[in-house]
């Protein structure tokens, strides 16, 4: 149809292949009026195609416009670099939730999060071959693995058990309040989050974690780009109503980047949200959307391919996929960038492409208003402080301490409410003391010296499964203490003596006060 419209063609379906397994049309084209058969398609671009489905009588079924998209001639259609101009796509699928652990340990998801991560769950398992881009949060993977619900062990062991092309972005651990936590000068609480999240998804996924792209984080500020920048990221993802640009086309940053303004070496995309949802929204046919989806990429490509060749670069789309979207979809829209062709996956290649030589303008973050951070903070603060003093006397032998690090960093997320993340502090809190109480002193009493060098024998229990290290301060005015009057002791399993060598120096009564710390003195013992 349209400016080269050509003579219609009829064939009979039976022609075309096996209609329960799905009919193939093809169309030779012709470039050249001397050769005889096919479409002629004179110029490089897409061509409208319109197939109409009759019934024997003669009465229309269906009909549906397609484009056909004739490419230009491979010497034609390089970089500046002289490689084959690509578009580089990202499917970039979100498995993400709020908080996801509760204080016992266990897995916990609402309806609507239960009903996404579901959604994933069916994307993975039927199209397992899809080089996905994953941006995986390690507290909604920590969740599934503590989960006993049968749809999250499944995602769980989709998510950790199978080889895939793609790999997982870096994320927080939980969704923070990015520039938030910047500017209550908490950024060590957010180096602690990053670091968490990747060392857990890592280990979890057996994936290494692209470090170089941030994705649609709504509270991202370009001070906190000046942290994550340390963090190796140079690349960010943004939705579009995230970013105002000045000095450029806004339609363009779908497929180049431009510097972030105030965030020097960093460089920022938006997502192609609106493709995303209609990828997802039901009516039209599967193969209809992914067509959609396709010709659109096309369109881009053939922009770049428009440049001249001193200033054409690879573009690049990432689209975030909606769990809701049909397996079915992915069935037509995947094999069209895997075959090899103009727009195609690498999750080898970062997200966000290198700047083009000429390219002009600056981008703008616009951040989400968050809650007043300063609460959650200090309270993340004391409880990183109790759980680093029980570390020093534990080192790793205690399991719960992951899981209490892991609690202490959900409760900076910006979906947990203030009474709901101070009962996880006291929780952590309780827990821990527990852990302590089981460590026994020598309880108070009289010990009578008969000569002027001797011997204090200090008996402690130790009542749990693994060593302990403890911290000793001894004061006694009238007393010398061998060895000096602060040492660290190991407490193994059971029952332990301490000889406590001292030297009086005058008769009569001494106080001996001794204190019991954990070795970097953040916690008491007794």
């Amino acid at each position: 149809t349209g400016r080269v419209l050509q003579a219609p063609t009829t064939r009979t379906l039976t022609e075309l292949g096996d209609p329960t397994g799905g009919l193939a049309i093809d169309l030779p084209v012709r470039s050249s009026r001397s050769t005889p058969d096919g479409l002629y398609l004179p110029e490089a671009g897409p061509y409208p195609v319109e197939i109409v489905l009759l019934s024997p009588e003669g009465p229309e079924l269906w009909r549906q416009t397609v484009l056909l998209n004739r490419l230009p001639t491979p010497d034609k259609a390089v970089t500046a670099a002289g490689e084959p101009l690509r578009l580089r796509a990202a499917l970039l699928l979100p498995v993400d939730s709020g908080p996801a652990l509760t204080i016992n340990g266990r897995g916990a998801f609402d309806a609507t999060t239960r009903s996404r991560l579901v959604g994933v769950g069916r994307l993975l398992e039927q199209r397992n071959d899809t080089p996905f881009s994953l941006a995986v949060r390690a507290n909604t993977l920590a969740g599934l693995g503590r989960s006993d619900e049968t749809w999250a062990t499944s995602l769980s062991r989709q998510l950790t058990e199978r080889g895939r092309a793609g790999r997982p972005v870096l994320l927080p651990y939980t969704q923070v309040a990015t520039g938030g936590l910047v500017a209550e000068d908490a950024t060590a609480q957010l180096t602690a989050e990053v670091d968490l999240g990747r060392r857990i998804v890592a280990e979890t996924t057996g994936l290494p974690v692209e470090t170089s792209t941030w994705v649609l984080d709504d509270y991202l500020t370009a001070e906190a780009l000046g942290v994550l920048r340390a963090q190796g990221v140079t690349g960010v993802v943004a939705a579009p109503d995230r970013v105002r640009v000045s000095g450029t086309d806004r339609t363009t940053l779908r497929n180049a980047p431009v510097p972030v303004d105030g965030a020097d070496g960093v460089r920022v995309m938006v997502a192609d949200t609106d493709m995303a949802v209609r990828l997802a929204a039901p009516g039209a046919p599967a193969a209809v959307r992914a067509h959609g989806a396709v010709s659109e990429l096309m369109a881009a490509w053939f922009t770049a391919a428009g440049q001249p060749e001193s200033q054409r670069a690879d573009p690049a789309t990432v689209l975030p996929l909606d769990p809701a979207t049909e397996p079915e979809v992915l069935d037509s829209l995947v094999p069209a960038l895997t075959s090899g062709g103009p727009v195609a996956v690498d999750p080898s290649r970062p997200m966000v492409p290198p700047l083009a030589e000429d390219r002009r303008g600056t981008a703008t973050l616009l951040t989400a208003s968050s809650p007043d951070q300063g609460a959650a903070v200090l309270g993340s603060i004391g409880t990183d402080q109790l759980l680093s003093g029980y570390r020093s006397m534990v080192g790793d032998a205690d399991p719960d301490l992951d899981l209490w690090t892991q609690l202490n960093s959900q409760t900076l997320s910006v979906e947990m409410p203030a009474p709901a993340r101070s009962d996880l502090h006291q929780g952590i809190a309780r827990e821990v003391g527990q852990k302590v109480a089981r460590i026994r002193t020598p309880p108070s009493r009289t010990v009578v010296l008969t000569s002027r060098n001797s011997t204090v024998p200090l008996r402690f229990r130790n009542g749990l499964e693994y060593p302990v290290r403890v911290r000793l301060r001894i004061r006694a005015p009238r007393l010398e203490v061998a060895g000096g009057r602060t040492r660290v002791v190991t407490l193994q399993p059971g029952n332990n003596r301490i000889d406590l060598d001292v030297t009086s120096q005058a008769p009569g009564q001494s106080l001996l006060r001794i204190e019991t710390t954990s070795p970097d003195g953040q916690l008491t013992v007794a």
